[in-house]
């Protein structure tokens, strides 16, 4: 096995989300940083999301596409979180990051202005950061580390969540 990489280090303080919030100059960015934040989802997760994940009834969102296998990057079904659930219930259907009506494959490159914008250039602030955010914050409020686990998609009591606990 190749050697274990080096922990998560880049989270955002408080000061430094609202400047990337308010830097945000499309919508399809300001819903993939929602999702990005509510679901603890990987970027490639978030883009891949549909209006089809979401399961009302049960107030939840499937992080695993309709046909796709599960694989060592675990897409967990996690619940729809009260900021999520007002962006949902607005959305159309289809995907829930698009521009001008279609799926966007990455945010890369408007995600990488925004930080520019925000003043966080050379910061080591990447899409990324954002679960390693949110998922931070989990592990620093949840009593019970398995719950961050699985809605990270870790297997739980692996290594992988506690590297994020700063």
């Amino acid at each position: 096995l190749a050697p274990e990489g080096e922990p998560r280090e880049r989270i955002f303080s408080l000061e430094e989300m609202a400047a990337l919030w308010n830097s945000l100059s499309s919508p399809h960015v300001n819903n993939y940083v929602l999702l990005a934040l509510g679901t603890m989802g990987r970027p490639e997760a978030i883009t891949d999301l549909t209006t089809f994940a979401i399961d009302w009834k049960s107030g939840s969102i499937n992080l695993l596409p309709t046909g796709q296998r599960q694989n060592k990057k675990h897409r967990p079904i996690v619940p729809i979180v009260p900021t999520l659930r007002r962006l949902l219930a607005h959305l159309p259907t289809g995907p829930l990051v698009a521009f001008q009506g279609h799926a966007v494959k990455s945010v890369r490159t408007t995600f990488r202005q925004a930080v520019i914008d925000a003043g966080l250039a050379g910061t080591g602030v990447c899409r990324y950061s954002l679960r390693h955010t949110i998922i931070s914050e989990a592990m620093k409020r949840c009593p019970e580390p398995w719950q961050v686990e699985t809605m990270a998609g870790h297997r739980t009591g692996n290594k992988t969540t506690a590297r994020y606990t700063k």
